[in-house]
């Protein structure tokens, strides 16, 4: 059998990673399966805009993911070449639709002490009428850590086994998937360690990016070294020229919230959202004077 169902073709790679997932496995293993179904649910719309897209472009698909691979807490995605920024911007959008499922359950969670306890109503119809229960569940922003790199990718067909039954799944390899994994394990790094949902890239990438079609603005890419940048994802989905801040606003004050909880329960997760708030801020403040001044008025309550 030819494991190999296409040529190599150079490509644009992400490579993306629930945030925290390992300490939530330990902490609350039903929390980190209510993560995995809330990746689920992101994955099932990005595929419906996806296929929205090629419709409306006659079967193009230029607009939309190339490939959508899901494995565990991970995901890989793909593009193009020459359509790289317009990939950052589908990136960017992805990220923010993640977060936006389960948005709204922190605005009025059960405990103000612990935000990831939210009370959800489920309905069930008996023979008396509609049964209304208040349940609480364990929910936590569906945030991810990330590489993006570019290089040579070729589609394949694994074989494995589910539940004993021999199956054929898909697969990608090559230097553009390995390189993507390894810049985001750069965050990781024992001289400089990132923390909060951080998307990374390397200079040669981002060198890439800047010759191709349409390049997003240099700010939204801040210099951690020499040689590696982070993608400051939120700014890419608020418009410049009239920003819309109350979804920076709310999730600030949501990140605010998991810090002050985690402070004292657990010190990696405390880090992530700490690092979240300066990705928020940082995000605001490249907008604009004026936004980053209306952001400061509208977060000043919040624990900064």
């Amino acid at each position: 059998m030819n494991l190999f169902n296409s040529r190599p073709k150079e490509m644009y790679v992400a490579y993306l990673d629930l945030m925290g997932f390992k300490e939530l496995t330990k902490q609350n293993p039903l929390g980190a399966i209510e993560q995995i179904q809330n990746l689920q649910e992101t994955l099932r719309n990005q595929i419906d805009v996806d296929e929205g897209i090629a419709a409306a472009e006659n079967s193009s698909r230029r607009h939309a993911f190339h490939h959508i691979i899901p494995f565990s807490d991970s995901i890989f995605l793909t593009s193009g070449k020459g359509n790289g920024n317009e990939f950052l911007r589908k990136i960017a959008l992805f990220l923010s639709g993640a977060y936006c499922v389960t948005e709204s359950y922190f605005n009025d969670p059960l405990s103000l002490g612990k935000p990831s306890d939210v009370a959800i109503t489920h309905l069930s119809l008996t023979k008396n009428g509609v049964k209304r229960e208040l349940n609480t569940e364990y929910h936590c922003p569906t945030l991810f850590t990330g590489g993006i790199s570019f290089g040579e990718v070729t589609q394949m067909n694994t074989k494995g086994k589910f539940n004993g039954e021999e199956l054929n799944y898909p697969n990608l390899t090559g230097y553009g998937v390995v390189d993507a994994v390894a810049t985001e394990n750069r965050r990781k790094s024992k001289c400089q360690k990132i923390y909060g949902p951080c998307i990374l890239l390397t200079k040669r990438t981002l060198d890439l990016l800047s010759k191709d079609s349409d390049p997003l603005d240099s700010k939204i890419f801040r210099i951690i070294s020499n040689d590696l940048y982070e993608f400051l994802w939120p700014a890419v989905t608020i418009d410049p020229n009239s920003p819309e801040l109350s979804r920076l606003v709310s999730m600030f004050r949501v990140a605010s919230r998991f810090v002050e909880y985690y402070k004292n329960e657990n010190i990696k997760l405390y880090n992530h959202y700490i690092g979240f708030k300066r990705i928020i801020e940082e995000s605001a403040f490249i907008l604009s004077r004026e936004a980053m001044e209306e952001f400061k008025r509208r977060t000043n309550g919040a624990d900064r």
